[in-house]
């Protein structure tokens, strides 16, 4: 059956969200729903035992999935740990933090797997970086969360990158000078 009109997507294109069964549908390369099976790009994960059980599939979920936060991946957010002036906005005062949802869309689970990470320019702090062992069951989504610091004033570039490159999304923000005392 076609994907419904007006369904939502998943940031890759690859899925769309189901609000009778409450879960991510696979869309067929001539935009219908799948039947089944696997499409799209297989990610690596660990298979349990000595038989085949599926391969895992590590795709980006909407963050409104997660939270009650709506918004696709990755996004940024004041690290409430480092906030001393209350901040609402990115500013050099501040510390900053990205966050992004994997969900297991395969038919197995996914074990000892890393997203990675970049910042580019890197600014006062690490450029990059990754979550690593990580395990996702199937059909379940859980959100990663990286602390970037205080960054001088200026325009970013946050990147993220699935389980080894299976899939890439990035955020362009800009951080505010803070106020003079």
């Amino acid at each position: 059956m076609p994907a419904p009109e007006g369904a939502q997507l998943s940031p890759d294109g690859l899925y769309w969200w189901d609000d009778h069964s409450q879960n991510w549908q696979l869309v067929d390369s001539d935009g219908q729903a799948a039947d089944g099976g696997q499409g799209g790009q297989s990610g690596q994960g660990g298979q349990g035992g000595g038989h085949d059980a599926g391969t895992a599939l590590i795709v980006f979920a909407d963050m409104q999935m997660l939270t009650e936060n709506a918004g696709a991946a990755p996004m940024l957010w004041i690290d409430s740990d480092d906030n001393p002036n209350n901040n609402d906005v990115p500013r050099a005062d501040n510390g900053i933090q990205g966050s992004w949802a994997d969900f297991n869309r395969g038919t197995a689970d996914a074990q000892n797997y890393s997203d990675t990470w970049t910042l580019n320019p890197a600014g006062n702090t690490q450029g990059s970086g990754s979550v690593d062992n990580l395990n996702l069951p199937m059909g379940h989504g859980d959100m990663r969360n990286v602390k970037l610091g205080r960054l001088p004033a200026g325009h970013y570039d946050f990147t993220v990158t699935l389980n080894g490159g299976v899939s890439s999304q990035h955020l362009n923000f800009e951080v505010q000078d803070a106020p003079n005392p």
